[in-house]
């Protein structure tokens, strides 16, 4: 079926049920679409504004990111005003610099949500918070310096944040921050990363990043450290340059 606005995330839950965001046909808004088994797209809820993530609760329901709060989705099929349950708000969004953010969710299996900040001006200063299935904070606000590409729930339960100015964190469970190692600023230093717009995580622990600076994937795991997965890392060149595939 042919959409009226540009699709900007995509999700699909664990019954292939496939939900995604776009700005809405009946307000100036982004709204989540759902499509069904025949294809058929049906709107069903609005934001507030335009959604920046959006992310499937394995619990039920959704969760995402619009402007400077978290929310979660329970319901779908409802009136709008009654639909989403505000999570958490970074207040500090717009006081530093007079920047404004970027907010990246990842859900767990237990249905915590773990939310980041990206300070879109001069400032590079993130936070990190866990939320629990009721809106309350289970941990506090962790601080630390990066313009966050985005953020994966790992399979030993650690947050796997990419950074797309310097190293890739591991946050544990406990609030210790890891910074991975083989990050470089230069993008033809063999056996390094250099950022991250996005990143995933296999079910053996390995990291795969999106390098956009570097025009290459970068894999990061135990044995061969950081390695370029695909691409040289000149623009146009999609070839195996390590060797790994």
């Amino acid at each position: 079926e042919a959409l009226d606005a540009a699709p900007r995330s995509v999700v699909v839950d664990s019954e292939g049920e496939v939900f995604f965001t776009a700005t809405s046909t009946s307000v100036v808004a982004d709204a989540i679409y759902h499509i069904d088994s025949d294809g058929e797209v049906e709107e069903v809820h609005i934001a507030d504004g335009d959604i920046d993530d959006l992310e499937i609760d394995p619990r039920g329901g959704l969760a995402y990111s619009s402007g400077t709060t978290v929310y979660r989705l329970r319901e779908l099929g409802m009136e709008p005003e009654g639909m989403a349950n505000l999570l958490f708000e970074f207040y500090d969004c717009f006081v530093y610099y007079g920047s404004s953010c970027r907010l990246e969710v990842a859900v767990d299996p237990d249905g915590f949500i773990r939310a980041t900040s990206r300070h879109l001006g001069p400032s590079a200063g993130s936070k990190l918070v866990l939320i629990a299935r009721d809106g309350s904070l289970v941990r506090f606000p962790l601080n630390f310096y990066c313009q966050v590409g985005d953020l994966q729930v790992a399979p030993d339960g650690s947050t796997l944040i990419s950074c797309m100015n310097g190293p890739t964190r591991r946050v544990w469970p406990d609030g210790r921050i890891q910074e991975l190692e083989g990050w470089h600023p230069k993008c033809d230093e063999p056996g390094t990363y250099t950022g991250g717009a996005g990143i995933s995580v296999a079910s053996d622990g390995s990291i795969f990043l999106a390098d956009s600076k570097c025009n290459r994937i970068s894999k990061i795991d135990s044995i061969y450290g950081a390695n370029a997965y695909l691409g040289s890392g000149t623009a146009g060149y999609a070839g195996d340059e390590a060797g790994l595939l």
